[in-house]
């Protein structure tokens, strides 16, 4: 399984792979770093992939399951804990936010009744 904890990892040719890299400082800014070989039509293609991929809840449950699997691994148990506990309380909270917007609209819009 893919362990990203390493302090070295392999390198590799990645001159034609298209890259999204997230960066969250010390601030909680959040910077995104956009790597693409070219500009061309192939490119346009792998970074929409990307975006569309890492946008799903099967990457972001993926990715929870790698971090999971590589904390008990390493016997990490309470880093696990405290790791789950940050990921339920965010989610909960993009749920409740989502929520939120979605109550302000009416099942049935106005202009439909009219129809």
């Amino acid at each position: 399984m893919f362990n990203f904890f390493k302090k070295k990892p392999e390198i590799k040719d990645v001159s034609s792979e298209a890259k999204i890299i997230f960066t969250l400082g010390d601030s909680k800014d959040v910077s995104i770093n956009i790597e693409i070989p070219e500009y061309n039509s192939e490119s346009m293609s792998r970074l929409a992939s990307l975006i569309s991929t890492i946008s799903s809840n099967a990457c972001e449950m993926q990715t929870i399951e790698m971090i999971k699997q590589t904390l008990l691994q390493d016997k990490e148990d309470e880093l696990l804990y405290e790791f789950l506990l940050y990921v339920t309380t965010l989610s909960e909270l993009k749920r409740q936010d989502g929520d939120k917007n979605n109550s302000k609209k009416p099942c049935i819009s106005p202009s439909d009744m009219l129809k």
